[in-house]
């Protein structure tokens, strides 16, 4: 597992989230499936291969959740998504639907300074890659 989590406190005020990725391996089709199985609890739901998030959102935003996934890019898009959501839209604006913006942005995570990219920015490539 990776030493990144995201914790989720119980707020009920808060929308129902919908996934906004989409996942190999993803439980989104068979989600009705899945919660049939999910006993009732009150305790807090640890999900420890979150990917899409489809069953960790589907579970009530009043039970406290702990997601991870060993994908820690991953589990930084969901950070940026709680803490700089409007950064992150005005950012993902700035990306081009071209080929040659496309392989230029996959090839970030191969240079010596993909690191010191804002979250934001690192997030916001991760979302048009997995939407491109």
């Amino acid at each position: 597992m990776s030493d990144t989590a995201l914790v989720s406190g119980d707020k009920k005020s808060l929308r129902e989230v919908q996934p906004f990725l989409k996942w190999a391996g993803g439980k989104r089709s068979v989600l009705h499936h899945i919660q049939r199985k999910i006993p009732a609890f009150n305790g807090r739901y640890i999900e420890p291969f979150l990917g899409g998030g489809a069953v960790f959102f589907s579970i009530s935003s009043s039970i406290p959740k702990i997601a991870n996934d060993f994908n820690s890019e991953l589990i930084e898009v969901y950070e940026v998504v709680r803490d700089n959501l409007g950064g992150l839209v005005d950012e993902l604006k700035s990306h081009e639907n071209t080929k040659e913006y496309f392989l230029n942005i996959r090839a970030w995570d191969r240079l010596p300074n993909f690191k010191d990219r804002s979250p934001v920015e690192r997030a916001a490539r991760f979302i048009y890659l997995n939407k491109t």
